[in-house]
């Protein structure tokens, strides 16, 4: 189902060559049973026809985001985790993702170790817009380590600059507290989005003043783009969301 997570992430070469990176999926740390997920990357990337490149590293595509322009966003507490990568330093972890992803500038977010299956995954707290501009979670009532994380996120981003040299705007996008389901573990937050060919798809939980509040801030953030809602309950219940289960292929 987490194809963002255990398929692979799709890369060019300089020459516009597309492959296709494994990151060696072992369920966020050997969390679940994970014999055949942890073989749908090298599946998926024999049906686009392209190769499979490999590394030593292990993690996920919802660990990354990448603004296209050579600056890339993630959390320490998903890489620099021995249920991932045993013995490797952050600086290590850093050299390996810029070999292979290309990228010129890596900003490190804290995250938080154990307080769900993915130990924080950067593609449900914090989005890249566009080069220079960044979509975060924010929770009112959140009273957990997430909160003092996400703070924490937010003073690394305020005062970080890209690969370009420019400072991040930072759009923070309220989570729906009126939800139509009732589930304990329930995730809400609207920046688990997906951008599609045309379109952004977003969920929406029920709660009107929220929807309506993220649904007006992708408008303005994406504008050209139809911005379609959908009921994704099911999918949130079981703490992703619709970028977490898919997963893009440049043509």
């Amino acid at each position: 189902m987490w194809a963002r997570d255990s398929g692979p992430v799709f890369v060019r070469s300089a020459t516009g060559a597309k492959a296709a990176l494994d990151l060696n999926f072992n369920a966020w740390g050997d969390k679940q049973g994970h014999a055949r997920d942890r073989l749908v990357a090298r599946a998926i990337a024999a049906s686009a026809g392209c190769d499979r490149v490999e590394t030593h590293l292990v993690g996920e595509g919802g660990g990354l985001e990448y603004d296209g322009d050579g600056t890339l966003i993630l959390t320490e507490s998903c890489w620099v985790n021995d249920n991932r990568n045993p013995g490797l330093a952050r600086d290590e972890i850093e050299v390996e993702l810029k070999r292979l992803l290309g990228v010129e500038t890596v900003i490190w977010t804290p995250g938080v170790r154990g307080l769900d299956i993915t130990d924080g995954h950067i593609d449900g707290s914090v989005r890249i817009v566009r080069p220079g501009v960044l979509m975060m979670a924010f929770n009112p009532e959140d009273t957990t380590e997430n909160a003092d994380a996400q703070l924490e996120a937010k003073r690394v981003l305020s005062r970080a600059r890209d690969a370009r040299g420019r400072t991040f705007e930072i759009v923070e996008i309220e989570d729906a507290l009126q939800t139509r389901s009732r589930r304990a573990d329930f995730f809400s937050a609207y920046t688990n989005y997906y951008v599609g060919n045309g379109a952004l798809y977003s969920p929406e939980f029920g709660d009107a003043r929220a929807d309506g509040l993220s649904r007006a801030a992708f408008e303005r953030l994406f504008p050209g783009r139809r911005i379609v809602t959908l009921n994704l309950d099911r999918i949130y219940e079981n703490g992703g969301g619709v970028h977490c289960v898919t997963q893009q292929e440049p043509l």
